[in-house]
């Protein structure tokens, strides 16, 4: 039975930094909505291919328990999703 108690504290554990990982993703989503209209007043291009990478390659620095290429697909979802989002609803904010 011990078992099974500490499984669902761990699970339970799991949940909280899941929810923790939206709440931070929703903030960032936030920060780029932000950057987008300031890019777009400025006339500055939206995609920054060399930053993106930058980015990765120093989470991957930083991160070396995970591997790199799981890193790399992350943020690939997190930058797509991003330049999605502000081209959907970059006109209405």
């Amino acid at each position: 039975m011990k078992n099974k108690a500490s499984i669902i504290d761990l699970r339970e554990k799991i949940d909280k930094i899941d929810n923790q990982i939206f709440i931070l993703l929703s903030k960032r989503f936030s920060i780029v909505h932000q950057i987008f209209n300031i890019k777009k007043e400025k006339g500055i291009s939206i995609s920054n291919p060399t930053r993106e990478k930058k980015i990765t390659n120093k989470m991957i620095r930083r991160h070396k328990k995970i591997n790199s290429d799981f890193i790399h697909k992350i943020y690939s979802v997190i930058f797509n999703y991003s330049k999605k989002i502000i081209s959907t609803r970059g006109e209405d904010k």
